[in-house]
């Protein structure tokens, strides 16, 4: 157990965040580097105190049911710091929570957040990424040939045959190939998350979209080999696909992330339902914000698996779900960068007959000024 120093000039030297909160809960000290890096979060922090910090640190272990509290329990009662992670906008930042006692005998908590240099990890990620994007293109444009030169006539039927069984292993390679492709965007956008790059680029590119035009073009542009898993049944997607837009709505967005997360949601919604069944895009005004609906009529989310749907790497254990293929990535990636949109992404789903995805977002007259949540 760490004495409490006759001055906080060694905190403010520091280059971490560090916050000192008193048994009460009441936030008695910030430092520097907590107002640079904690922003108007601070003030709330000011205010409510451990009730906010409990509402803006979610740690990892919470998933576990270990909590901020049990944190704080746990340093309260050993003589070391308590290594933790918390999550914010995506990133996992490390930190760690110790007892510090005052010469009164009270116990406070200091909670230390540390500013984390994603350089060296971001430009390993980016030179990995590069080289296997290298090398699925460079697999699939090679098969893509051979199957074409298999496609040929062939007069002998032994040749035939043959060409038939290595278009069938070209086929084979392409759906790993693309599989792998899909991965690797997905890796590339978690990577920019964690390292606070979707934040910069998201923050600094939101601009107003007609939401009318915008969903129009991005389902006459649909690629079902980029929409769909290799696997999937590819039958009539399109034709299923019903837009039902009311007034013309403007809202502050991210092109390109907005994009994603239709794709991304669609993608689910054709793969995890049946043939032929609706898959209905609506948009309508909800107050001073947008609501964009995705419904399909497949088969839904099990109760027991919906707190994992927006968690990283899960998914759902309902067998028709683990059939198809899939990461666990996507939904987690879309709640984070929704939210840096000052939006935000839920669902509703009853098992067997429907589910809908819901994106909310700002529309441009009401929050052209409002910083990302």
């Amino acid at each position: 157990m760490v004495k409490l120093p006759p001055t906080h000039a060694a905190l403010d030297g520091l280059r971490h965040a560090a916050l000192l909160f008193s048994s009460e809960g009441a936030l008695v000290y910030a430092n520097v580097a907590a107002g640079a890096m904690l922003s108007t979060d601070l003030h709330l922090l000011r205010k409510e105190g451990w009730a906010a910090a409990l509402a803006l640190f979610q740690t990892e272990e919470q998933q576990l049911g270990h909590t901020l509290n049990d944190i704080r329990e746990q340093a309260l009662a050993s003589d070391r710091p308590v290594p933790f992670y918390v999550i914010r906008s995506g990133e996992y930042v490390p930190c760690s929570a110790s007892a510090v006692a005052a010469e009164t005998g009270e116990l406070y908590t200091l909670l230390v957040i540390d500013n984390v240099e994603w350089g060296i990890v971001e430009n390993v990620l980016d030179r990995f990424t590069h080289e296997i994007k290298s090398v699925v293109t460079a697999t699939i444009g090679h098969i893509t040939l051979i199957n074409r030169t298999l496609a040929g006539p062939h007069t002998d039927a032994a040749a035939a045959k043959l060409a038939r069984r290595i278009g069938g292993f070209g086929t084979l390679i392409a759906m790993h190939m693309q599989r792998a492709a899909r991965l690797m965007r997905l890796m590339e956008r978690l990577k920019n998350l964690r390292t606070g790059q979707t934040r910069r680029q998201i923050t600094s590119e939101l601009q107003t979209i007609s939401l009318r035009s915008f969903i129009e073009e991005f389902v006459q542009s649909l690629n079902e080999h980029e929409l769909l898993d290799p696997e999937t049944d590819n039958h009539d997607y399109r034709g299923r696909i019903q837009i039902v837009l009311g007034e013309d709505l403007t809202v502050i967005a991210h092109k390109a992330t907005l994009a994603d997360a239709l794709h991304e949601i669609l993608r689910n919604a054709i793969m995890y339902s049946m043939r032929g069944t609706p898959v209905t895009i609506t948009a309508h005004r909800r107050g001073n914000q947008a609501q964009i609906d995705i419904r399909d009529e497949g088969y839904g989310i099990r109760e027991s698996d919906q707190n994992r749907v927006f968690r990283l790497f899960e998914r759902g254990k309902d067998p028709q779900v683990m059939s198809e293929f899939g990461y666990g990535l996507a939904l987690y990636l879309i709640r984070h960068e929704i939210a840096l949109m000052n939006g935000k992404v839920w669902f509703q789903s009853v098992e067997q007959v429907a589910t809908t995805f819901s994106i909310l977002l700002p529309l441009a007259a009401a929050s052209a000024e409002q910083e990302p949540a």
